[in-house]
Parts: C-alpha cells; sequence; structure tokens
C-alpha cells in the first residue's frame, strides 16, 4: 500500500505520558517528526527524506507546547539528531537553528 498518511492526533504523547506514568524517575523519550516515523516502519522508495521540509521555529515551538501540556517540562528534553544524518549541511545548520531559535523563543516564556 502507498499513499499520504494522515494522523488526527498526536502519535506518541499519550505513550510519553503513561510511561511517566509508571515511575517516579525523569523518562526520556524521542521527539519525532511523523515522516521519521512512518520511515522507520513503512519504508518508501518513492520519496526521499531530502526532500521534507524542515520544521519552521513555530512548528517547533507549538509541539513542545503540546509536550509540556502533557508531561511537566522538567522531564522534557529536546533532541536535535533525528534526521540530520539525512540531510547535507546546509539543511543541518538550518535545522538546527530553528531549533536553537525555538528554544530562545520558549526560554523567554513565548
Amino acid at each position: 500500500m502507498w499513499g499520504d498518511i494522515h494522523r488526527s492526533k498526536p502519535i506518541t504523547v499519550e505513550w510519553s505520558v503513561f510511561a511517566q506514568q509508571q515511575t517516579s524517575k525523569p523518562v526520556k523519550g524521542m521527539l519525532i517528526g511523523p515522516v521519521t516515523i512512518l520511515n522507520w516502519s513503512f519504508p518508501r522508495e518513492d520519496i526521499s527524506l531530502k526532500t521534507q521540509a524542515l520544521p519552521s521555529v513555530d512548528e517547533i515551538v507549538n509541539t513542545i507546547h503540546k509536550i509540556i501540556d502533557k508531561v511537566p517540562q522538567e522531564n522534557v528534553w529536546v533532541n536535535p539528531d533525528c534526521g540530520l544524518k539525512t540531510r547535507g549541511e546546509t539543511e543541518t545548520t538550518a535545522s538546527l537553528r530553528n531549533l536553537v531559535a525555538a528554544a530562545k523563543q520558549l526560554r523567554a516564556g513565548a
């Protein structure tokens, strides 16, 4: 089966909340995008990961806000590693700049 996938709600938040409820220790989870998850599960030969758009600062901020609505902020880490190895230097630098800008915006109280 080939085709576009639509998700009606976040696909990892509920599992992260469940995992945190099972322990008093911090739970570390990965914040990855739906394209990465789908590629891990259903590799496609008809598209290239390198053609996928980079998340904007606003997209990163909005995603992190959704996570910290469910998981205590002190238990959230953002891992910039995901997807960078499939990109060139220009895309990697742009992605990291967006992530840093989003972190600064969040820390400033956005």
